[in-house]
């Protein structure tokens, strides 16, 4: 399989301005063709490590949407909104909706509502136009599927 380094932009795909929300990408992990998708450090989250993240994210009440990984003192995001919609997106979850052909994508779209009102002036101004993730890990070097399989049983257990 291969890899394709890019700017991973993840453009705001739709807002409703009425109830001041964004929806798009939070992050893709694989395109259709099965390329995997490197962010701008280099890195790569497979998909398999990217959904179980993303469900303890939601299970764990963190589910807040912050300002350009803006932290207050003690380390936690400055809560700007909340995730009000959530899905890891793959061919099997297509397929269950009559979705076909989206061949190996993976990915992680989002609904965020913006409470603050000067983010929400940034978005309808187009200073914000991209969603992002922050979080932290470990980086590992992965060769084979073996190691991959590896890496996520640890990347699970801690």
């Amino acid at each position: 399989m291969s890899s394709q380094s890019l700017p991973l932009t993840l453009d705001i795909k739709r807002t409703d301005t009425a109830q001041q929300r964004v929806f798009g990408w939070a992050y893709i992990s694989r395109y259709a063709d099965g390329t995997l998708v490197e962010d701008q450090w280099r890195a790569h989250i497979p998909p398999q490590v990217l959904e179980q993240a993303v469900y303890e994210f939601v299970e764990g009440g963190k589910a807040i949407g912050g300002e350009v990984h803006s932290r207050t003192k003690d380390g936690n995001p400055v809560r700007v909104g909340a995730i009000c919609e959530s899905m890891m997106w793959d061919a099997k979850k297509a397929t269950s909706f009559g979705v076909e052909d989206v061949g190996e994508f993976s990915g992680w779209w989002v609904g965020i509502h913006v409470e603050d009102a000067d983010v929400w002036a940034k978005v309808q101004d187009g200073t914000y136009k991209d969603l992002s993730i922050g979080g932290t890990a470990t980086m590992v070097d992965i060769d084979d599927d073996a190691d991959l399989m590896e890496a996520c049983k640890d990347a699970l257990k801690k």
